[in-house]
């Protein structure tokens, strides 16, 4: 992924077009004091990751909750005004990211456990979204719950980039399939989904439903 986007920016310095790598490529410096391409090239595979492969899945892994609680799926239809809040609590449920990875800069402690500065974190999104002590009953999947916390978008400075565009994409996909296909339901609700293995990443290597 690297080498193609390394070649595309050498395409554009030749031929400029009208695109972010175009306009990345324009603010670097001879010497790359502003932004190497290095950087240049990772902000690209942030925003290509970012905006396709976290929200496809997040699409998926929502239907997919959706049509095994058809009661969710029938409240949520008769009731459109709910769908912000679903997407929020599939973000909690069945997030498409299922780990952050963290470097901390000064010694910690957290509940006794001491960390000292460069030792690698890998932090379980999956598990702090379903933490009993900040959900009660977790492992319910309820569209109505009030008030939904998770941490499928990381925090503060490490706040998803793209967090606002996934939420939009995700209440259209979502709110658009149902209202076209009221009747939409799993193809085989008895055999247990296939999901990618990529990890880090949750998200379903393909889902038979059948439309009516």
């Amino acid at each position: 992924m690297r080498d193609y986007i390394a070649s595309a920016f050498e395409d554009r310095q030749a031929s400029p077009r009208d695109d972010l790598i175009t306009h990345l490529a324009a603010v670097r410096d001879a010497d790359g004091s502003k932004l190497s391409e290095a950087e240049a090239v990772s902000v690209i595979i942030l925003l290509l990751f970012g905006g396709n492969t976290t929200t496809t899945h997040l699409i998926g892994n929502g239907i997919l909750a959706l049509l095994q609680h058809p009661d969710q799926l029938a409240a949520l239809q008769f009731e459109p005004t709910l769908l912000t809040n679903a997407v929020e609590e599939i973000l909690r449920f069945d997030p498409s990211i299922t780990l952050a990875e963290r470097v901390p800069t000064t010694d910690l402690d957290i509940d006794g456990c001491r960390i000292r500065p460069g030792e690698w974190l890998f932090l379980i999104l999956t598990s702090a979204n379903r933490d009993p002590a900040a959900h009660s009953d977790p492992d319910r999947f309820d569209i109505r719950r009030d008030p939904i916390h998770h941490l499928s978008f990381g925090g503060g400075r490490h706040l998803c980039l793209g967090s606002a565009l996934a939420r939009i994409e995700t209440q259209i996909a979502i709110g658009s399939l149902i209202t076209r296909f009221p009747d939409i339901r799993l193809a085989e609700p008895s055999v247990e989904p296939a999901y990618k293995y990529v990890p880090g990443f949750r998200g379903l290597a393909e889902l038979s439903v059948v439309l009516q």
